[in-house]
Order: C-alpha cells, then sequence, then structure tokens
C-alpha cells in the first residue's frame, strides 16, 4: 500500500490537497504496528490514520501505545467506537482527550460512528437521536461522521441541524 500510495501522491491530481489519508485501521492488537512507523515516513505530509481500540485498554494506554510507533508528524483520525457500542459517547470523549494530550491537539480528529449494529449480522443508519450525543460529546474536536452518503440520510442532517 505504500508503493501505491507514493505512485498515487507522485500523480498529484488537480485539486487543492490539504493532507493525505494512509488506508490503515490500526488498533493495539497490531503485534508488528511498529514496522508501520518507518514506511509511514516515505509518504508525503500532512498524513493521517485511523486508529480504534477494539480492546478497550482506554484512551491514554492508548495514546501511550501510538506515541511508541507512530512518527511525531503524523495525524490520527480515532473511531469513536459507538457504532458497535464499544463504548459511549463520554468514553469516546475521555479517549480523544488523552490521545490529544499525548499526541498534541492538532494530530487529533475523531470519526463519529454513524451506524448501529442491525439483525442478521448488518448494519444501519445511527438516528439524530443516537448520533446527537456523539457530536455534543466531541465539541472543539474536528469531526467526521463514517460513512456519509451510506449511514447518514438526509432526513437525519436535517434533524442534526435544527
Amino acid at each position: 500500500m505504500v508503493e501505491q500510495s507514493l505512485k498515487l501522491a507522485a500523480a498529484w491530481p488537480p485539486v487543492h490537497i490539504d493532507g493525505w489519508y494512509f488506508p490503515v485501521e490500526v488498533d493495539p492488537t497490531w503485534k508488528d504496528a511498529g514496522r508501520l512507523g518507518p514506511l509511514l515516513g516515505h509518504l508525503p505530509r500532512p498524513l493521517w490514520i485511523s486508529v480504534y481500540d477494539n480492546s478497550n485498554i482506554g484512551g491514554r494506554a492508548l495514546a501511550n501505545w501510538l506515541d511508541s510507533w507512530l512518527p511525531r508528524d503524523i495525524g490520527v483520525f480515532f473511531q469513536d467506537g459507538c457504532g458497535v457500542y464499544a463504548r459511549g459517547p463520554v468514553a469516546a470523549r475521555e479517549y480523544a482527550d488523552a490521545l490529544s494530550a499525548k499526541l498534541g491537539p492538532h494530530r487529533v480528529r475523531i470519526i463519529a460512528e454513524a451506524f448501529r449494529p442491525a439483525p442478521g449480522g448488518h448494519y444501519r443508519a445511527a438516528s439524530a437521536a443516537e448520533l446527537a450525543p456523539q457530536l455534543a460529546a466531541y465539541h472543539c474536536y474536528r469531526t467526521y461522521l463514517f460513512d456519509g452518503p451510506h449511514y447518514v440520510p438526509a432526513d437525519v442532517v436535517r434533524a442534526l441541524m435544527r
């Protein structure tokens, strides 16, 4: 993926680029995550990756783990875990605060999971009532909804804007 990313960056599409995203979702259960750090060093900046905590080690431990191997100029999109009920918005905010304290606020963004489990192992769009507490908890952080066109229908967007 690093080689493909370098080819894409070399092509430099004819658009304004605010930053680059390397399509990886790291989790503390990764045994070889430390090997990723030097590889990321070859990619253009500003660069962002996604991170989540499937094992619920806590925000401080997650921040320490990232700080142990992630280059200091790479930002993280923290996946809040609310979509799979791994944690609630208040706990997700505590994670973001711990990441921000350790990595620096300029390196932390939040991905609000805009989906919820549905019968049969599928997912459904979160309702406005379900998303509102997430978005309220993350004030002062740049927050992105995952994944907009599929999980966030127009009526939910309108309800959130009220």
